[in-house]
């Protein structure tokens, strides 16, 4: 019961990084909202600019349709692959955190 607490509070900080992290999804619009208000036109930005910047190399897959799933998936707008991994973070911690709970409560 006792180790059940910090596990929780670790599954609470990553439903919390998640909002945090769909919320810079949304701050990334913004931007673009910014500088289509300043320059006249709408600037896309990819998913792929935010993979090459952490230092993720491209895939390569031999299976043609493989590779085009990775394409089509880097060549997203970065707005909806930030907030999809919030979501996921969020979804996952919540979930994790609600199945600490249960195990650390007594029947």
């Amino acid at each position: 019961m006792a180790n059940s607490k910090p596990e929780v509070l670790v599954w609470d900080a990553i439903t919390v990084a998640g909002i945090f992290i769909v919320m810079s999804g949304i701050g990334v619009i913004g931007y673009q909202g910014f500088l289509w208000l300043q320059n006249g036109y709408w600037s896309p930005l990819e998913f792929r600019l935010a993979w090459q910047w952490v230092g993720g190399s491209e895939p390569s897959f031999t299976w043609l349709g493989a590779q085009k799933i990775v394409d089509a998936i880097l060549d997203g707008p970065l707005s909806g692959g930030i907030i999809c991994v919030g979501v996921a973070a969020f979804w996952i911690g919540d979930v994790m955190a609600r199945a600490a709970r249960n195990l650390s409560s007594p029947p």
